[in-house]
């Protein structure tokens, strides 16, 4: 939440790395989550990171976290 917030504050020096370790964090206690907030979280994670990158004209970094979020709804879906 600290990186979107920085994020959108246009502090993009400190808002990457939280962004990141935020959702590696998330990615990691996956298990430990409640039901109802498992893939959505994870989800809105990816997608803050993704128009992170996007915004600062970044399309390699943002299609490689698209990357991620298809892996993502693929090994939840299965």
């Amino acid at each position: 939440m600290l990186g979107a917030c920085l994020s959108a504050r246009r502090n993009t020096t400190e808002a990457e790395p939280l962004l990141v370790t935020g959702y590696q964090g998330m990615k990691q206690r996956y298990d430990d989550f409640p039901k109802h907030y498992k893939s959505r979280d994870l989800k809105l994670a990816l997608n803050r990171l993704i128009q992170f990158y996007e915004e600062m004209g970044q399309p390699a970094k943002a299609a490689e976290w698209k990357k991620e979020l298809g892996t993502l709804k693929n090994e939840k879906a299965g």
